[in-house]
């Protein structure tokens, strides 16, 4: 009996071994397995995200096989794809709108990886500028890394002289009937290509994306467009500059630019160039600033920021009509949050200084790479919002609004869309600007306007003219399955006209007073007819009294000049002293002269009298 209960016991022992063994094992396989599983369901999800909507459906490649062989549980395994239809098994009797739905969730339009011969892009037409070579514009040493002594010595920049005669014009001078204009701005951040540093997944040389970049900006050229790029070395901007003013119907190179490299002033590090048509505007002034709290004019980084950073600005004259624009370009760092504060703070005190150089202050337009969302940590779009207005508050949904809504910058894969996306790029324009609405397209047309007289009032722009958006979009950056930059452009047409009064408002004001005036005369009508009737009724009238008094002096006045004419002809003494005189004649005749008018004043006087109260006797009979 004894053998019997060793055994037992023995045996429970190694059951009970053998299952925690086995838990052990299969826990050991759970959480090697698990992981594996989650990855693979995680990757098939992004087959599937959010991603530009540019391009058409593709399917993979390995749902296409051949149906008739089925794959096994481990080439199952080695495929998301497959894997993701194993683990959310699909409800039968769906529709295929159903169906489509549950593989795309997000309405992911898909995505084109490659572009067949016929539809790769030549470039044989295209223009690069000469002496562009990459390493002049790049602080490298002979291996093609950073010069490091070059960042630790900042560069002294002299400032611009601002001439400000030429920013103050006489308004009076200006004709209203021409002085209305419409301009364009285009903002892109095309991205630097300096060929030397390895390309992000997406990426494409610059060459190769050089052509979708000029194709974007002249197809979007119209009359007085302006465009502000960021993040371009000077052979970038050599480069579309010199393909703007190819293939043109005269030879003279309208397309100029102003900008300079954020490294040393001049033509090292990237440009925030502005670019312009020399036929359509006069430069009046240009500089560039460094954005750091210690000196405007030295290569300091700012704040908390990685690099240094750059704004440039012109001031240009529309030859046409005279005004003045101020253009601002600048790239915050994309780092410090107290750098993009302190910047935001800088660009708009310089904006502030500027405007209060001229007596008319012009309107100022900022641009650029923020790398900032509207409420971002920093505040620094609401500091610039104290000043200057985004231009997509100005719109109005379905009619002037085009294009993507969300997200100014997509990344070279579309990696940034994957998480919704940033609206980081912006055009700001002076806080007084207004939206389209349906008054100020009726206004705008000046069918029905009567202009103001310009600087009678104040010289300001804004008491003289009305700035309105007229549309704003969010372009497209990928075509033909590859984008030209990691942003999208966008663009925003304005159009500045004279303040005028609407004629049709004025008449109505008009009739309004005609009828008050009208109202007074018919109230002034009608206390006369009262006073009459009072009279009639009451035999009383002051008026009348006052008639009775004034006459009875005109009688005393008659018979005063009665008794002076007795006078006259009583004095013989007088004809005497005339008759005695013969050297005066023309005394005595005077004096006969003076007698006959004196003698037709008075019978005058008495026919006034007897025609201004014709019932004085019967007025007297009344009062006695």
């Amino acid at each position: 009996m004894k053998q019997t209960k060793s055994y037992t016991t023995t045996s429970r022992s190694s059951i009970l071994r053998f299952k925690k063994s086995h838990r052990i094992v299969i826990l050991i396989i759970l959480l090697c397995i698990l992981p594996i599983i989650y990855l693979y369901q995680i990757n098939s999800q992004n087959a599937y995200s959010v991603n530009d909507s540019d391009d058409s459906i593709t399917t993979s490649s390995h749902l296409a096989s051949d149906k008739s062989n089925p794959a096994s549980l481990s080439e199952l395994l080695s495929t998301p794809s497959s894997l993701s239809l194993i683990a959310t098994p699909r409800p039968t009797n769906l529709s295929a709108e159903e169906i489509e739905a549950i593989k795309n969730p997000s309405k992911f339009l898909g995505d084109i990886q490659e572009m067949s011969r016929n539809e790769k892009p030549s470039y044989m037409n295209l223009n690069l500028a000469k002496n562009r070579e990459p390493k002049n514009y790049l602080p490298l040493t002979n291996d093609n890394e950073q010069d490091l002594e070059f960042f630790e010595n900042p560069i002294k920049k002299t400032q611009q002289k601002l001439n400000h005669e030429k920013l103050n014009i006489n308004l009076p001078e200006m004709d209203p009937s021409t002085s209305s204009f419409n301009f364009r701005i285009y903002s892109h951040n095309v991205k630097n290509g300096n060929g030397l540093t390895p390309l992000r997944d997406g990426e494409y040389k610059w060459e190769d994306r050089l052509k979708d970049i000029l194709s974007s900006i002249k197809f979007n050229i119209v009359e007085n467009t302006i465009f502000t790029l960021q993040e371009l070395y000077k052979f970038q901007v050599l480069d579309i500059v010199q393909n703007l003013n190819t293939f043109r119907d005269d030879e003279e190179d309208w397309w100029k630019y102003y900008g300079v490299g954020r490294i040393n002033g001049e033509e090292m590090g990237e440009f925030v160039p502005i670019i312009y048509n020399t036929k359509e505007w006069e430069v009046l002034h240009s500089d560039s600033f460094w954005l750091n709290e210690r000196d405007l004019y030295m290569s300091y980084e700012g704040w908390d920021a990685l690099y240094t950073r750059i704004c440039s600005f012109i001031i240009l004259k529309h030859k046409k009509t005279g005004h003045i624009l101020n253009f601002f370009n600048t790239h915050f760092d994309h780092f410090g949050k107290l750098s993009k504060w302190g910047s935001a703070h800088l660009v708009t005190e310089v904006i502030r200084q500027l405007e209060k150089q001229s007596k008319n202050e012009w309107p100022t337009f900022l641009m650029g790479d923020f790398n900032s969302e509207p409420k971002d940590e920093s505040n620094s779009i609401l500091v610039i919002k104290d000043l200057l207005r985004d231009a997509t508050t100005l719109t109005v949904p379905g009619i002037n609004r085009y294009g993507h809504v969300k997200s100014t910058v997509t990344g070279f894969d579309g990696s940034v869309l994957n998480g919704g996306g940033q609206n980081i790029d912006y055009i700001f324009a002076p806080s007084y600007s207004k939206k389209l609405d349906n008054k100020g397209i009726k206004i705008n047309l000046r069918k029905n306007c009567e202009y103001i007289k310009l600087g009678t009032e104040s010289s300001k722009f804004q008491d003289n003219f009305d700035l309105i958006l007229k549309q704003f979009g969010m372009l497209h950056s990928k075509f033909n399955g590859k984008y030209m930059s990691d942003h999208r452009p966008i663009v925003a047409d304005f159009r500045i006209s004279p303040k005028c009064i609407n004629l049709n408002e004025k008449l109505k004001e008009q009739e309004i007073l005609e009828k008050q005036e009208f109202n007074i005369d018919q109230d002034t009508k009608q206390q006369e007819q009262n006073k009459l009737i009072n009279w009639l009724i009451n035999g009383d009238s002051v008026d009348n009294k006052e008639k009775v008094h004034d006459n009875q002096d005109n009688k005393e006045k008659v018979h005063d000049n009665q008794d002076n004419k007795e006078k006259v002809y009583d004095n013989p003494d007088n004809k005497v002293k005339v008759h005695d005189n013969p050297d005066n004649e023309v005394d005595e005749q005077v004096v006969t002269d003076t007698k006959k008018e004196s003698a037709r004043a008075e019978d005058n006087v008495v026919e006034d009298n007897e025609l201004q109260n014709p019932d004085v006797n019967g007025d007297k009979q009344l009062i006695e």
